[in-house]
């Protein structure tokens, strides 16, 4: 057993207390700063079911900086024969199913226009206002998701680092 769950008590089983990073993760750059700021020797690169980041194996981290949420808003998914989905709630399902604690990370600046419509999300014009991204953050935290806001990769990193270290004392 890999102590008791920092918010339920209850035990967990992990079989690793490895940062796994997602191959998937983009740009490189990235990978090599959390692996740098974390430790070589505390990740791994390799293949996830769902999210870019996980601590052994229940603890996900999706990643998304703020244009790509405000694009997961309205990018539709299909899920089977005739079943759609956006794709910011398709990976969250995905991810309650995978994890037994889910993390939403977002990176980078989201700022308000004089638009009800639109919103700037990394100093770039977005037509889905703030406040329908705002909505959608509660709505991820109400289906028992976690949030977490970083202005940059940096902070990220040294989150990323945080939640090993915390994960790994249970």
């Amino acid at each position: 057993y890999g102590g008791l769950d920092w918010m339920t008590g209850q035990p967990l089983l992990t079989l690793s207390s490895m940062l796994t990073i997602s191959g998937n993760e983009r740009p490189k750059a990235y990978v090599d700063t959390i692996r740098q700021v974390v430790g070589e020797d505390k990740t791994a690169v390799g293949p996830l079911k769902c999210a870019d980041y996980a601590v052994g194996t229940r603890v996900g981290v999706e990643r998304k900086r703020t244009g790509n949420l405000v694009s997961s808003l309205t990018k539709t998914v299909h899920q089977g024969t005739d079943q759609e989905d956006k794709e910011l709630w398709d990976q969250m399902r995905r991810c309650l199913e995978t994890y037994q604690r889910v993390y939403l990370l977002v990176e980078g600046s989201l700022e308000m226009t004089t638009d009800p419509k639109a919103c700037y999300a990394e100093g770039r014009y977005r037509k889905v206002g703030w406040v329908a991204v705002q909505s959608a953050l509660n709505k991820v935290q109400e289906m028992g998701v976690w949030l977490v806001w970083t202005r940059d990769i940096g902070e990220t990193a040294l989150w990323l680092k945080w939640m090993h270290g915390k994960t790994r004392k249970l």
